[in-house]
């Protein structure tokens, strides 16, 4: 993985309105397949893309796991983002 940016903690709603301002406006999701971009058929192996830039998402009164946020830029030009987990209580990233 490449160099990260510090980023400021700020709300998930927040860190995604500063990724879309970038152009990380798709979204991916990991299947048997690949990464696949959610409004197409498309599927990324391993080395055709890239993680941009990384995000723990602090869950308040949480006792598991935080959960992550990637932004991920596809060899072809998607930009889009991932978490791998459903959030859907107060979070922070």
């Amino acid at each position: 993985m490449g160099h990260f940016k510090k980023i400021e903690i700020k709300s998930l709603n927040t860190c995604l309105e500063d990724l879309k301002t970038e152009g990380f406006v798709k979204h991916f999701a990991v299947n048997e397949n690949g990464l696949h971009e959610m409004n197409s058929d498309t599927y990324y192996k391993p080395g055709e893309f890239k993680v941009s830039n990384l995000f723990t998402i602090k869950v308040e009164d949480s006792h598991t796991d935080n959960p992550m946020l990637y932004a991920i830029e596809t060899y072809d030009g998607i930009k889009g983002v991932l978490s791998n987990a459903l959030l859907t209580r107060k979070e922070i990233c």
